[in-house]
């Protein structure tokens, strides 16, 4: 059900979000996605919690799983689940992230989920950045090296929302990381 409501929300927008709209997307009968979520709020709520749940599963997968050969294993490997978000299923996830992100900015309740799946994610990304060759080893520097990074990567991910794929691939997209690893904190 909430997959079908991430559909909905990553072609039209949140304004595309009803309970309608998501019986009719997954094919259930009228009336399903309103008992199991009785307002809207509760209904963004649950698609919140869904594709927070892809994108922290997404990203679980490709550090601890991805085999690697290159010298910069770590930030490769977050390059490529990054890229997994410019286009099929994971241009849906991400396009659907974007507009509910945006969209908590105003909604109390779903803004501090987005600020709890964001440290979520932000501590996970710094430990694949700390493990990386070219990560400062004061931590300091390794804070601000993780939140300029990841302030990147926000961009790129808005940027694929928009059907804009700046990068050919993540070799391409880690040769951005390394330089932000590599420039930031030094003289």
């Amino acid at each position: 059900m909430c997959d079908a409501a991430i559909e909905l929300i990553a072609s039209g927008g949140i304004r595309a979000l009803t309970h309608r709209a998501v019986d009719a997307r997954a094919g259930f009968p009228a009336g399903t996605a309103s008992s199991s979520f009785r307002s809207r709020d509760a209904l963004l709520s649950g698609v919140f919690t869904r594709v927070a749940d892809r994108y922290l599963a997404d990203m679980i997968a490709w550090t601890e799983t991805t085999e690697l050969s290159s010298e910069h294993r770590s930030t490769l490997a977050l390059a490529q689940m990054v890229m997994l978000y410019a286009e099929g299923s994971g241009s849906v996830l991400n396009k659907a992230r974007v507009e509910l992100t945006f969209y908590a900015v105003r909604h109390r309740e779903l803004d501090e989920m987005v600020k709890e799946i964001g440290w979520q994610f932000y501590t996970r990304a710094k430990a694949i950045i700390a493990a990386d060759p070219a990560a400062a080893t004061d931590p300091a520097l390794l804070e601000s090296q993780t939140l300029v990074t990841l302030t990147f990567l926000d961009g790129v991910f808005n940027g694929f929302a928009r059907n804009f794929r700046l990068f050919a691939d993540a070799a391409e997209l880690n040769r951005h990381i390394q330089g932000i690893l590599r420039g930031v904190g030094r003289p």
